[in-house]
């Protein structure tokens, strides 16, 4: 962002590009597609454009960048990192490039200021850096502002950008709490659940049989090797299209915009699988819809898809609640990091009970060389392993507290691993 250094407009936001085929003009118009969306194309005007140089920038010569060239675009408004650009020609075809894999936070945080003009200027302020960083999630109440990471470190860099980019200089973090996420190892099913309710003079009434399992193998080994998360998806089922007389080939997402039944039973499941049996969201979860009926038919419920939103979050709601807490058929996951650590080699044993401490799992250990050599004066072991998130919130100070203040460690997100039987 340059907004008040020269070069950017509007709000200052300036795009990073690579060209790689073709070329750009000052003043074109180009089509912006989203790896989340490559169907819903969407038009961005270049206002300029300019080159970088040893973090100067200057306006390309004659308004032109050629195919190969990093370039940094001024005037577009609607573009995220990992969105691909392509030319506005007509025969240009659709194509989406990968885009930017980020992994889900860890962390969150509770962010203040001390008046109502900050709040707006934080909230702005946020949404432009989610904007170039993925990996940040904001939500906003008339209340609270939490801010959701990768880290401690992420937060940290993140407040200092709100101060130096932005002149936010009294914003306050609260403690930090770690994601925690819920996920089932086997298969829940309790059949056909009718849901018939009379509310005031009006009645809403609608079966639905649902069955929620593992999206993979991985789910039933979350006590041995760290998960990826992923959100719940939705299926429906041939004999419940057949009722709501959907298309049988479309996918659910496709169905989802041209059916506003199906949005909005898929919007309800979804919905509640956002609290699991212990209070925290489900993950890598797949709910099918199996069957659906009621008495006064797909019409009724047409007229009535309040009555399919309930059955279907009822359902979903006594599912978990009657059969997750089991101990063989769900299990809570908690983030882990793999931690590297690099220690005096007197104090490699002290350090590894720590780790053991923290409920981690001590990879190697590396000192000297394969032949054994004899480590130098000054020269630091690194211990390698595994550690919970929560274990290690501030364990930079007490590192440097237990090695004499010559440790330090990086971490980095691996995965999510059950840990039931440790929170109990």
């Amino acid at each position: 962002h340059l907004k008040g250094r020269g070069g950017g407009g509007g709000d200052g936001r300036v795009v990073f590009a690579r060209i790689y085929s073709g070329q750009i003009k000052s003043r074109d118009t180009l089509i912006c597609l989203s790896p989340s969306s490559p169907t819903s194309p969407r038009k961005e005007r270049v206002g300029s454009m300019l080159t970088l140089s040893g973090g100067q920038f200057d306006h390309c010569p004659e308004g032109i960048a050629q195919s190969g060239n990093v370039c940094a675009l001024v005037g577009l408004r609607n573009v995220t990192t990992g969105d691909t650009l392509l030319s506005n020609a007509k025969k240009t075809p659709l194509v989406t490039l990968a885009g930017v894999t980020t992994p889900p936070p860890v962390l969150t945080v509770t962010l203040e200021v001390s008046s109502s003009s900050e709040q707006k200027q934080l909230s702005r302020a946020l949404e432009l850096l989610c904007v170039e960083d993925p990996s940040l999630k904001v939500e906003e109440t008339e209340q609270t502002t939490l801010l959701s990471a990768l880290g401690e470190l992420h937060v940290e860099v993140t407040l200092d950008r709100l101060n130096r980019e932005f002149g936010l200089e009294g914003v306050r973090a609260g403690p930090p709490a770690v994601n925690y996420h819920e996920t089932l190892m086997h298969v829940l099913d309790d059949g056909v659940y009718n849901y018939d309710k009379t509310m005031g003079t009006t009645r809403l009434q609608s079966k639905i049989h649902i069955r929620l399992e593992p999206q993979s193998e991985q789910n039933a080994q979350a006590f041995d090797e760290p998960l990826t998360t992923a959100d719940p998806t939705v299926i429906i089922h041939e004999a419940a299209r057949h009722f709501l007389e959907c298309d049988l080939d479309r996918d659910e997402e496709s169905l989802c915009q041209i059916n506003p039944l199906v949005n909005s039973l898929i919007k309800a499941c979804l919905g509640s699988l956002r609290r699991g049996a212990r209070g925290y969201p489900m993950t890598n979860v797949t709910c099918r819809i199996l069957n659906i009926s009621a008495e006064g038919g797909v019409q009724y419920l047409t007229e009535k898809p309040g009555a399919l939103r309930a059955a279907a979050a009822h359902a979903i709601a006594a599912l978990i609640n009657n059969n997750a807490l089991d101990e063989e058929k769900s299990c809570l996951l908690e983030p882990v990091m793999n931690v590297e650590i690099l220690v005096p080699p007197e104090k490699v044993g002290d350090v590894v009970s720590d780790i053991s401490s923290r409920r981690g799992t001590v990879g190697d250990v590396l000192m000297g060389d394969d032949n054994n050599r004899k480590v130098e004066v000054g020269e630091k072991a690194m211990v390698r392993g595994i550690v919970p998130l929560s274990e290690i919130l501030g364990y930079a100070s007490e590192l440097r507290s237990l090695t004499g203040g010559e440790g330090i460690f990086t971490a980095e997100y691996v995965g999510h691993l059950g840990c039931d039987d440790i929170l109990k």
